[in-house]
């Protein structure tokens, strides 16, 4: 019986080390990405998060033109079908301004990170 005990202290003990090397791990990759060498290249990746952005949401809308049942892209879609290019202008504003504020949204982000010239 306590031979199992001790190697349920040893798997414990193991468990330990592997949460501590976890929480060092991730102290050396923030540290990588605010002070390192990879705080370099923080502008960049915030731009292309951005540009990633900008076309998933053109991605989505244009998904949702092909194959859904609900959305803006489906109702774009099917006022084109019925005449109603009141409700088409509409809806295409309607993704103009949320694809705007989602940019303004990143925008502030990037602002916010960047000040001082630091994360």
């Amino acid at each position: 019986m306590t031979a199992k005990r001790e190697k349920i202290k040893k798997k414990k003990h193991s468990y330990v080390w592997l949460s501590v090397l976890s929480v060092v791990l991730f102290f050396f990759i923030w540290w990588l990405f605010t002070e390192g060498s990879l705080g370099t290249i923080k502008e960049n990746v915030l731009t292309g998060m951005r540009v990633g952005l900008g076309v998933a949401w053109s991605t989505i809308i244009g998904a949702e033109m092909l194959a859904a049942t609900a959305g803006l892209g489906y109702l774009i879609n099917l006022c084109r079908g019925i005449y109603r290019p009141d409700i088409i202008i509409a809806s295409m504003i309607c993704v103009g301004v949320i694809g705007a504020a989602l940019g303004l949204v990143l925008t502030f982000v990037e602002k916010q990170l960047m000040k001082g010239g630091r994360w």
